[in-house]
């Protein structure tokens, strides 16, 4: 019996949390979920066993605030969440005070028996495959890009696109025989 889930989107219940410091030194909030159905109300498969997942949020100024240009800066505009950020607001944090991440503290937000949407891709890392679980957030799938934001982009990449388009042969006339 397989005790891995095949990568996909699953509904879970988060079980607890930690706060930890990675091998880089970086803050890490870790979310052990327990997968409990598949989206739609599938079940899971039948050869799974349910093990507890960790999901890894990272905290690091690349992840907390998506870049500014300097014109942004200059003009005291305020950065906009990154995807860590987004996530924990999806989650219910809404907080000035990250120490409260801490389950250890006087006053810590409590993720445990929330329920939530996860998935799961595969990639390659150091010459091995893995699967990598995150946390889906509501109104980040599936939302249409306008046809106008579409053309900005063709308009603002125009140059690059060009390069990836063959080169067309010259039209022959055709010859009646």
């Amino acid at each position: 019996m397989s005790t891995k889930l095949t990568p996909g989107r699953y509904r879970a219940k988060i079980l607890y949390h930690t706060m930890n410091v990675n091998t880089v030194g970086n803050p890490e909030l870790r979310i052990a979920v327990l997968p409990n159905g598949g989206i739609d109300n599938q079940p899971l498969p039948p050869n799974y066993t349910p093990t507890p997942i960790t999901i890894f949020l990272t905290i690091t100024p690349a992840t907390m605030e998506m870049p500014q240009t300097p014109e942004d800066r200059l003009a005291g505009k305020v950065p906009q969440p990154g995807w860590v950020l987004q996530t924990l607001k999806h989650l219910g944090f809404l907080s000035v005070d990250l120490t409260t991440l801490d389950p250890a503290s006087d006053c810590a937000h409590v993720f445990t028996g929330r329920e939530i949407v996860i998935l799961g891709t595969e990639d390659e890392y150091k010459g091995k495959k893995r699967t990598r679980w995150n946390i889906v957030r509501t109104g980040t799938e599936n939302k249409p890009v306008e046809s106008t934001a579409l053309s900005a982009l063709s308009t603002r990449y125009a140059r690059v696109l060009t390069n990836i388009v063959p080169a067309q042969p010259a039209q022959q006339p055709k010859t009646p025989f």
